[in-house]
C-alpha cells in the first residue's frame, strides 16, 4: 500500500497530539481511511491519565435535499485497555445472526436502543442484546500484530457480513472526511485480492476491534480509554423502477476524479440468471470501473460529495425538419437521483445535454450482458440506460471490446499466429504487404473514433434487412445540417480499399416485459435516391468538401451487421420502426492510408521493390571512412556539382550528394545537426535537376504535421531565392567579363525583372510575348520554361477544411456540433505560397492565372447572391468547377509541392495531378519521417507514381509514432518506415553528426548513449558565452548541465479530469514549487521567453502553467516539444514512489527532452526512483562522474 497517508489522523494534521499515539498506534492510518459513507459529528476518548482529548469533524451541508434521519442516530462508544501479559486468544468469528440479511439489523429497535446504555467489561463474555453503545476495545500487545497483518486478513474468519455492509452503506449520510478515491491503491489491492473490493471499510472498522456479537450486542476487547463517535445514518435510498428482463440495477459504489465504480446487486444478477464469481463470503456483489475517459463526459465537477456529470449529445431526429435544433436549457436532462427510469422521454433535435448528479449508494440502471468473444462466461455492464430511449454503449467504447465490435476481423488477423509486419524483412508480393498492414490501420481507426467520440445520434431510424445486413434513408437536407460526413467506401482499382466508412451502434428498445435488441453494424453504401424512386451511388472524393446534393434527396445507407458484437438479426424482408442507431464516422487519415495500402499495386516500381524489399537499391562504390564519396561511372555532372553556395557542412554535403545518386536514401538527423536545411537543400537541387533536364516534373515535400511542413516551405522558398540571386550576380560578372551588357535579351532595354532556371535576364512582359507568340524555352539557350519569371515555385497544399476556413462557403442550415473543433487558418506568411489563396488570385506578391482570377469570381458572385438567392445552388456548382480548373493552372506552375502525408492524398490534388500538362513527381522527400506509421508515409509515395528518388528524413531515436490501438501497436504501427528500413541488412543511412544547437556538456551524455557517440558540436558552439546555471558548490563557475536530486516528495495522481490534465496524470507539486521558483530566478535574468519547463506528464503542467502565469516562462509536454528549443530548458521528472514509471521508461521521449536546451539545463527528480531505468540510471552516472549532481538546495 501506498505511504501517503502515513501519520495524518482523519480529519487533523499530521502528528497531532490525538492521534500520534493510541490512533496510529491502532495501525488503519497506514492504510485505512474513515468509511466515506459516514461522517462523524464528534469525537472524544478518555486517556488513561484521566484528561480527556477532543477532536471534532463539522459536517458541511449537503447539497441535495435529502434530510438525514433522525431517528437512525446510534453511539459508538469504544473503550481499550492496557496490554496485558499475554495475547487474548483469536476473535470468533461474526455470529450466523448476522448472515440473515439487512432486515435483522434494521429490525432492532433504534429508539429502545437510544435510550438504553452499557459499559464495555473486560469481563463481558456477552454483552446484552439491546445495548444503546457498542463498546470496542483493541489490547495493546496485538498493535504490533495488527500493522504487521495484512490489512484484508480479516475476511479469512468472516462468513458473511454482506447484510451489514448493505446497511452501512444505503443508510449512511454526509461528507466523506477522506475517502478512498486513489484509484491506484484500489488497483494495488485489487491485484492481490481480487475477490475484495475496497469500499466495505467499516466492517473491516467493527471487524478489527474483534467483533464479538451482532449488531446490537456490545463489542468486548478489554480497557483503556473511551472513544465516543456519534455518527448519522442516511435513509436508505429508493430504487428505481425497472422491467424485468430489460434492464438491471446497479449502485455507485465509489465515484473519484477517474471515474465511476459501479456494484451490481445480487437480485439483478439473479434476474439476469447469472452468477457472479463469488468472493472469500461467497456473497460479494461484482464491481465494475467505468473510467470517464471510457464514458467521455464534460470535466465533472464536485459539489462536496456530489459530483454532477454533463454529457453534451448530438440528436438527430430523421422525422424532424433540417432546422429544427434545440441546446442549451431548452434541451436538458436532469437525473438527479440515479438514472435509467424507463419512463418515457422525448429525445429533441439538437444538443442534448444530460447532467447527472452523482453520489455513492444511488442506483443507475445498466444494460447486462455476457462478454463477447470471450472463452470466460462473465457478465459485464454493455450500456448505461440514460432514458428510455437513451443508452451510452459501452461496448464499443472499451479499449479490450471496442475492436470485437468495430472490426472484428482485423482483430482475428491481427492476433493470427504471425510476426508483425514491421518486423518482416520480405513479402512475396503487394498483396501479402497490404494484408499484412490492413489489420492494423483498421484497429487504429476504431481506437480513434472511440476515442473522439464525436458521434450523431438518429432517433426514429426506419430500417429495412436483409441477410445480415439493412438500410436506412436520411433526408439528405438534415446530413448536411448536422454536418454528418455519411459516405460509402472509397473505391480503387481492384474494388473497395476499405472495409467500412464508418460504424454503427444500433439500438431498438423492447416493448413491454420484452428485452431490447442492440448491435453494431460497418457502413459499407451510400447512395443517392431520386425523386423517381432511382438509386446511385455516391461519389466519394476523399479529403475534399462534403457532396452537394440537392435538399429534395434522400441518402440510403446499407450497412452490415458485425458478428459477434449484434444479437440475432431480424429476418430478411422485414421493416422496423423505432431504432436509435449512433453513428460513429471514421478519421480521414485511416480512409488515407487504406487508398494508399491499396494503390501500393499499381505504385512506382522503386517503391515496391524497396517497401517489399525484394532487392536493395543499386548504390556506388563509397568509401566507409565518414565525409568520402566515390562514383563508379555516373554523372559527369554531378561529380563536379558545387555545393558550397549552400553552405553545407561536410556530413551534409555527404547526404545531399548520395541523395542526388540513390534511388532510396535515408538520412539521420539527430538535434540541432541541420534536418531540416539539409533536407531543403536537397529539395531545391532536385527542382533545379528537374528544370534543367527539361522536364515538366515537381518535387513532393511532405511532413506529418502542418507546422514542419510550413517551416520546410519557407525555408525552401529562401535557399530557391538565394540561388538565383547568387546565380543572376555570376552571369552578369561573366555577360560583363566578356564585354557584354545585361539588358533584356528581347527588347535590348535595361530594368530586367525576371531570371529563368538557366540565369538570363529578361522583362516578364517579353517573356510572355515570346511564349505566346510560341517560343518554347528560354529565348538564348532554349532550356524550356514552364513559368515566365523563372525561377523555383513552391506550392503549399493545405487541407479542405483549412481552405473552407479561409474561404467558407454558404450553408442554408448549418448547426454546430457537440464537440466544435476549433478551425484553423494560413497563417499570413505561408498565403503567398499556399494553393487556395492562389487558386483565388488572392495570393500576396504572385502573380494569378487567368483560372485564379475566374475562381475568385465565381467565388465573389456565389457570396453576392447569397442563400436565399434561387440560383445559389447553380453558383455553387459553378464555383467548384472553377476551383478544380485553378488548382490544375497552379499545379502545372508548381517545382515543389509542399503537403502533410494525409493531404497529399485529397481527391482534389490527385485529379490535377492526373489533368493534361500536369508535372510528373520525380522525387520525394519525407521530413520528420520518424513520426509517421509505415501506412501514413505510404501517402505521399503511392501518390507519385513514376518516382525516381526517394528521400526519408528524420531521427528514428526521437519521438515515434503516437497509436492509441494496443493491438496496432504489437503490430508495429508505432514503427516507423525510417526505423525498419534503418535496420535492414543492407541499409546505410547517412548521419548528420555536426550538431549546433546545445552546449558541449549537453550535448555528451546523448551523443553517447543514443548516437554511439558520432555527434560531434561544432567549434562555433564552443565560442558561446556561458550560460547562467552554477552548481552551489561552485558559484563561480557555470554550468551547463545540473541533476537537482531531491528527497521523495510525495506524487500525487490528479483526481479531476480536465481539457489539460487526464485524471490518471501524476503530478508533484512539492517539484512543481522548485521547478517553478528556478524559473522564475532564470527568466528574472535572461527573460522569460528563453526559459521552458517541460514534463512527461500534464497534471504538472497544469500546476506549472497556474503557479507561473504572466512570467512568459513556457510550460508543456516533452512530446510536444519536439522541434523547439530554448535556451534554457527545466526537465520536472515528477516521479518518487515504487511501482512502473510510464512515460519516463520511454528511451525516444528522454533523447527528445535531454536535446531541448541551447545554454542550460536542470533536472528535477528523484534519483533513488529514475536509478529504475537503465537511461536514466547512466545518465545519473554521468551527472555523478562530472560532479553535476547537488541534493534539494537552492540552485544559483
Amino acid at each position: 500500500m501506498s505511504e501517503r497517508r502515513k501519520g495524518k489522523g482523519k480529519g487533523g494534521k499530521a502528528g497531532s497530539s490525538g492521534h500520534s499515539g493510541w490512533w496510529n498506534d491502532w495501525g488503519w492510518n497506514s492504510w485505512y481511511d474513515w468509511p466515506s459513507d459516514w461522517y462523524a459529528v464528534d469525537l472524544s476518548w478518555q486517556s488513561s491519565g484521566g484528561a480527556e482529548n477532543t477532536h471534532a469533524w463539522r459536517r458541511r451541508e449537503r447539497p441535495d435535499t435529502r434530510t438525514p434521519n433522525s431517528a437512525s442516530t446510534r453511539q459508538l462508544s469504544a473503550s481499550r485497555a492496557a496490554p496485558p501479559a499475554a495475547p487474548p486468544p483469536p476473535a470468533p468469528p461474526v455470529p450466523d445472526e448476522w448472515a440473515e440479511g439487512p432486515e435483522d439489523v434494521r429490525g432492532v429497535d433504534q429508539s429502545a436502543k437510544e435510550e438504553e446504555t452499557a459499559t464495555a467489561s473486560p469481563e463481558a463474555a456477552e454483552p446484552p442484546d439491546a445495548a444503546v453503545s457498542t463498546a470496542v476495545s483493541a489490547d495493546l500487545s496485538q498493535t504490533t500484530e495488527f500493522v504487521e497483518m495484512h490489512p484484508h486478513c480479516w475476511l479469512d474468519e468472516v462468513h458473511d457480513v454482506s447484510a451489514a455492509i448493505e446497511e452501512f452503506h444505503q443508510r449512511s449520510t454526509g461528507e466523506p472526511l477522506d475517502a478512498v478515491d486513489d484509484w491506484e491503491e484500489m488497483a494495488d489491492d485489487l491485484v492481490a485480492f481480487e475477490e475484495l473490493m475496497p469500499w466495505y471499510d467499516l466492517a473491516f472498522l467493527l471487524w478489527s476491534g474483534r467483533l464479538v456479537g451482532s449488531c446490537g450486542d456490545l463489542l468486548r476487547c478489554g480497557e483503556g480509554p473511551e472513544v465516543n463517535v456519534r455518527c448519522q445514518l442516511r435513509p436508505k435510498a429508493s430504487v428505481l423502477p425497472r422491467t424485468p428482463g430489460r434492464d438491471l440495477v446497479a449502485f455507485v459504489r465509489d465515484i473519484s476524479g477517474e471515474g465511476l465504480a459501479l456494484g451490481l446487486s445480487p437480485t439483478a444478477s439473479a434476474a439476469f440468471g447469472a452468477s457472479f464469481p463469488s468472493a472469500a463470503t461467497g456473497v460479494w456483489e461484482k464491481v465494475e470501473l467505468l473510467p470517464w475517459t471510457l464514458l467521455h463526459p464534460q470535466p465533472p465537477s464536485w459539489t462536496g460529495r456530489v459530483c454532477t456529470v454533463r454529457w453534451r449529445l448530438h440528436m438527430v431526429d430523421l422525422r424532424a425538419k433540417p432546422t429544427e435544433f434545440l441546446a442549451g436549457n431548452k434541451n436538458l436532462l436532469r437525473l438527479n437521483d440515479g438514472a435509467g427510469s424507463w419512463v418515457k422521454e422525448k429525445l429533441q433535435p439538437g444538443i442534448l445535454t444530460v447532467e447527472m448528479c452523482l453520489e455513492r449508494t444511488l442506483p443507475l440502471h445498466v444494460e447486462l450482458g455476457i462478454m463477447r468473444n470471450s472463452e470466460v462466461q462473465e457478465p459485464e455492464i454493455r450500456a448505461l440506460v440514460l432514458a428510455d430511449q437513451l443508452c451510452m454503449c459501452l461496448e464499443h467504447r472499451r479499449p479490450e471490446t471496442g475492436p470485437h465490435c468495430l472490426c472484428p476481423e482485423a482483430l482475428a488477423e491481427a492476433l493470427a499466429p504471425l510476426p508483425p509486419p514491421s518486423q518482416a524483412t520480405y513479402w512475396d508480393s503487394t498483396a501479402d504487404y497490404v494484408a499484412s498492414w490492413s489489420p492494423a490501420v483498421d484497429l487504429e481507426a476504431a481506437a480513434s473514433a472511440a476515442d473522439e467520440d464525436d458521434t450523431r445520434i438518429l432517433c426514429n431510424v426506419e430500417i429495412t434487412w436483409g441477410e445480415r445486413r439493412g438500410s436506412f434513408a436520411v433526408p439528405s437536407g438534415l446530413a448536411s445540417a448536422h454536418r454528418m460526413k455519411l459516405r460509402g467506401l472509397v473505391q480503387g482499382a481492384d474494388g473497395p480499399t476499405e472495409r467500412s466508412s464508418g460504424w454503427l451502434c444500433l439500438r431498438r428498445p423492447g416493448s413491454g416485459a420484452g428485452a431490447g435488441w442492440s448491435g453494431h453494424a460497418g457502413l459499407i453504401a451510400a447512395e443517392v435516391v431520386c425523386d423517381d424512386g432511382t438509386a446511385q451511388p455516391l461519389e466519394v472524393s476523399v479529403g475534399e468538401e462534403d457532396a452537394q446534393i440537392p435538399q429534395t434527396l434522400s441518402l440510403r445507407m446499407t450497412f452490415k451487421l458485425i458478428p459477434g458484437a449484434s444479437d440475432a438479426a431480424p429476418k430478411p424482408g422485414q421493416r422496423k420502426s423505432g431504432y436509435i442507431v449512433e453513428f460513429i464516422p471514421k478519421s480521414l487519415p485511416y480512409s488515407c492510408m487504406a487508398v494508399a495500402l491499396a494503390e501500393l499495386s499499381i505504385a512506382s516500381q522503386l517503391l515496391r521493390e524497396v517497401i517489399l524489399q525484394a532487392r536493395a537499391p543499386q548504390r556506388p562504390k563509397r568509401l566507409q571512412a565518414e565525409g568520402e564519396w566515390h562514383a563508379d561511372g555516373g554523372d559527369v555532372k554531378l561529380k563536379g556539382l558545387d555545393l558550397k553556395p549552400w553552405k553545407l557542412n561536410p556530413p551534409q554535403e555527404l547526404a545531399v550528394r548520395s541523395a542526388l545518386q540513390e534511388e532510396l536514401s535515408l538520412i539521420h538527423g539527430p538535434p540541432g545537426t541541420g534536418k531540416t536545411t539539409t533536407a531543403s537543400a536537397l529539395c531545391v537541387l532536385y527542382a533545379l535537376s528537374n528544370l534543367d533536364k527539361g522536364e515538366v516534373a515537381a518535387v513532393l515535400y511532405c511532413t506529418p504535421s502542418n507546422d514542419a511542413a510550413d517551416v520546410a516551405c519557407l525555408r525552401v522558398a529562401v535557399s530557391s531565392s538565394q540561388h538565383f540571386q547568387a546565380l543572376s550576380q555570376r552571369r552578369r560578372q561573366e555577360v560583363l567579363a566578356a564585354g557584354g551588357t545585361d539588358d533584356c535579351a528581347i527588347c535590348f532595354n535595361t530594368g530586367c525583372n525576371a531570371i529563368t532556371a538557366c540565369g538570363h535576364h529578361f522583362h516578364r512582359s517579353c517573356l510572355e510575348k515570346a511564349q505566346a507568340a510560341g517560343t518554347r524555352g528560354c529565348p538564348l539557350c532554349r532550356r524550356p520554361l514552364r513559368r515566365p519569371e523563372g525561377g523555383l515555385m513552391a506550392l503549399r497544399v493545405y487541407s479542405a477544411e483549412m481552405e473552407r476556413g479561409d474561404f467558407p462557403v454558404p450553408k442554408r442550415i448549418d448547426h454546430p456540433s457537440a464537440k466544435p473543433r476549433k478551425v484553423r487558418r494560413v497563417a499570413e506568411a505561408m498565403r503567398p505560397f499556399a494553393l487556395h489563396w492562389r487558386c483565388h488570385g488572392l495570393a500576396p506578391g504572385v502573380e494569378a492565372t487567368q483560372e485564379s482570377l475566374e475562381a475568385g469570381m465565381a467565388y465573389e458572385r456565389m457570396l453576392q447572391a447569397g442563400l436565399d438567392s434561387p440560383h445559389f445552388d447553380e453558383l455553387r456548382m459553378e464555383y467548384y468547377l472553377a476551383l478544380s480548373a485553378a488548382r490544375c493552372a497552379e499545379l502545372k506552375r508548381a517545382d515543389v509541392v509542399f503537403a502533410t502525408c494525409i493531404s497529399a492524398r485529397r481527391g482534389g490534388l490527385s485529379a490535377a495531378l492526373q489533368a493534361e500538362g500536369a508535372p510528373e513527381l520525380l522525387q520525394v522527400v519525407l521530413d520528420e519521417a520518424g513520426q509517421a506509421p509505415e501506412p501514413e508515409a505510404l501517402c505521399p509515395m503511392t501518390l507519385a507514381k513514376n518516382a525516381q528518388k526517394i528521400v526519408l528524413v528524420g531521427d528514428p531515436k526521437q519521438l515515434r509514432p503516437i497509436i492509441l490501438s494496443p493491438v496496432a501497436e504489437q503490430m508495429g504501427l508505432n514503427i516507423s518506415l525510417l526505423e525498419r528500413l534503418s535496420e535492414a541488412p543492407w541499409s546505410e543511412p547517412k548521419l548528420l553528426s555536426l550538431q549546433y544547437r546545445m552546449h558541449e556538456d549537453l550535448n555528451a551524455f546523448p551523443a553517447a548513449y543514443f548516437y554511439g557517440g558520432r555527434v560531434r558540436t561544432d567549434p562555433g558552439i564552443l565560442a558561446r558565452a556561458p550560460g547562467r546555471l552554477a552548481h552551489p558548490g561552485r558559484p563561480s563557475k557555470p554550468e551547463a548541465l545540473l541533476f537537482w536530486s531531491s528527497p521523495s516528495a510525495p506524487e500525487q495522481i490528479s483526481q479531476v479530469r480536465t481539457a489539460s490534465s487526464s485524471a490518471k496524470s501524476r503530478f508533484n507539486p512539492a517539484e512543481a514549487v522548485r521547478a517553478a521558483e528556478l524559473a522564475k530566478a532564470l527568466a528574472a535574468k535572461v527573460g522569460g521567453q528563453r526559459v521552458a519547463i517541460l514534463t512527461w506528464y500534464n497534471a504538472q503542467v497544469q500546476q506549472l502553467n497556474e503557479i507561473l502565469e504572466g512570467t512568459g516562462v513556457y510550460v508543456g509536454g516533452v512530446v510536444s516539444s519536439q522541434g523547439n528549443e530554448w535556451d534554457y530548458v527545466l526537465l520536472s521528472t515528477v516521479r518518487s514512489t515504487p511501482g512502473g514509471l510510464g512515460a519516463l521508461e520511454d528511451e525516444h521521449l528522454l533523447d527528445v527532452a535531454l536535446t531541448r536546451a541551447r545554454l542550460g539545463m536542470c533536472v528535477l527528480g528523484t534519483s533513488e526512483t529514475l536509478r529504475r531505468i537503465t537511461a536514466w540510471s547512466c545518465f545519473l552516472d554521468h551527472c555523478e562522474a562530472k560532479q553535476l549532481v547537488k541534493a534539494a538546495e537552492r540552485v544559483s
